[in-house]
């Protein structure tokens, strides 16, 4: 039976590099999929906090950069399988999550929710260093709580860049407790980070293809595969929970 999924996200690029793979996996085998991202993933590059802008300035002002990030999300998802339409944009600002009052992060999550009733989300993992990624995963944690007869999966992604670094910061190691083998997937998925041309970086940056493609080799070494993406799981019943290929 198909299954309904949901891919929450900090930022445009931030869905392929922590799950693109496994957004192919569930394409492949007939799964209905979804995305949500939260924040426009530029606006943060260029603030300062000596010269306030609105909001609304603001969005105008990098409307170009902000609509060229969306075309290059919505090709991706289209290469992973995705219907583009299938991707929501919050448009929330960039690396200031914290200023928005939380439970507005969780209605808007909660919104898209009641649409088609995830049966297994995907976003960051809670401990990552960047706040932006931390506060998506408070707001889909929350969102997605358990309750009688509606509880959904959840897996968490690394975004290793910033996600390797969370135990010196504090917030605890990344320790997945499950492995998906996306070896058959792995040149869609590195197409995918491709398509976002406003965000390459050249090896041995830790967002380059090379690095990725060497981080998936990392993970897909521990279960005995050429590529792995890693997760660990929440509210998932713990027969559910499983090391290895799924």
């Amino acid at each position: 039976m198909a299954e309904q999924i949901l891919i929450v996200a900090a930022h445009p690029d931030d869905e392929v590099i922590g799950c693109g793979g496994a957004i192919a996996w569930h394409s492949a085998r007939g799964d209905y999929v979804r995305m949500i991202i939260m924040a426009d993933g530029v606006t943060s590059r260029s603030y300062n906090p000596d010269i306030p802008v609105p909001r609304a300035e603001e969005l105008l002002v990098y409307q170009q950069a902000i609509e060229r990030r969306k075309t290059e999300c919505r090709d991706a998802a289209s290469l992973l399988g995705v219907k583009k339409n299938a991707v929501y944009f919050l448009d929330l600002a960039d690396q200031r999550l914290d200023t928005y009052p939380f439970l507005d992060l969780v209605k808007h999550i909660e919104k898209v929710k009641g649409i088609f009733s995830p049966t297994l989300v995907y976003t960051h993992f809670f401990g990552d260093l960047n706040l932006d990624h931390r506060l998506t995963a408070q707001a889909v944690l929350t969102a997605f709580r358990p309750r009688l007869g509606t509880t959904a999966a959840v897996k968490l992604f690394e975004v290793y860049e910033t996600t390797r670094i969370s135990n010196q910061a504090g917030y605890g190691d990344f320790v997945p407790d499950y492995l998906l083998d996306i070896s058959p997937f792995w040149e869609l998925k590195q197409k995918a980070l491709s398509v976002y041309v406003s965000e390459s970086c050249k090896y041995p940056h830790f967002r380059s293809v090379q690095a990725l493609r060497e981080r998936a080799a990392f993970w897909g070494e521990r279960s005995g595969v050429k590529y792995g993406e890693a997760f660990l799981t929440r509210y998932a019943a713990s027969e559910e929970i499983a090391y290895g290929k799924r």
